[in-house]
């Protein structure tokens, strides 16, 4: 659940995962309402298998309702696509680890090309570097590649985890060339508590630059081994 009473908007979604099987698969639904008018529906399909030792493929397909305004010009007069569409579209992914401490992933998504900047085709790939099992250090990118008419922008981010025992401790960075108006810097930090049955972990997003919002995020999971 979201709230934004800056822009009155509410968010509501939730999500099933089975992945303790060489083929996992998850079921999902997000529902928001922005000031009253603009509503979107996305429901989505995954599945998800590993291939061969190290390699792992991923389907998404997701049926969208968005029902916004027609088209956007920002202050910056730089024209993108309209925000209604419903219809069908699917993202595709694969991820790789060559060697116990790396991780690669590279994703489509929105393959169709769905005539929305609320779900644009692009591209995105990351990496991660697991020095010790206790470090994680990751850093990705996505490229929206139809949105704006002055070619495409993306959205640059990086970030380090620290397991002491039961206690994850996070820090990152963002650079969002992907807003309206302008670029925008993020930094963020977190904290939690996980174990075998239950997670609980809030995080502060801040812009630093470009903007000002502070967002903070509160993450329940439940954990369930059926077998």
């Amino acid at each position: 659940v979201l709230w934004d009473p800056s822009t009155d908007r509410w968010s509501f979604g939730g999500a099933v995962v089975d992945s303790t099987r060489r083929v996992g698969a998850g079921l999902a639904y997000h529902y928001s309402l922005l000031d009253g008018d603009t509503r979107n529906h996305d429901f989505r399909v995954s599945l998800g298998a590993s291939i061969t030792d190290g390699v792992s493929l991923g389907v998404t397909g997701r049926y969208i309702d968005y029902l916004g305004v027609a088209s956007t010009i920002n202050p910056q007069n730089v024209r993108i696509r309209g925000t209604e569409f419903s219809g069908f579209t699917v993202d595709v992914g694969i991820a790789l680890k060559p060697f116990s401490w790396l991780a690669l992933g590279v994703t489509g998504y929105s393959l169709s090309n769905p005539d929305t900047a609320l779900s644009p085709l692009s591209i995105g790939g990351g990496i991660g570097i697991i020095p010790v099992d206790t470090l994680h250090i990751v850093a990705d990118t996505v490229w929206d590649l139809t949105s704006f008419a002055d070619g495409p922008r993306a959205r640059w981010s990086g970030g380090v985890e620290f397991l002491a025992g039961r206690v994850p401790l996070r820090v990152g960075y963002i650079y969002d060339d992907i807003r309206l108006n302008n670029p925008v810097h993020l930094v963020t930090a977190g904290l939690g508590y996980i174990d075998q049955m239950f997670a609980a972990e809030i995080a502060l997003r801040q812009e630093v630059s470009g903007g000002s919002q502070s967002t903070l995020l509160l993450n329940l999971r439940y954990f369930h081994r059926l077998l």
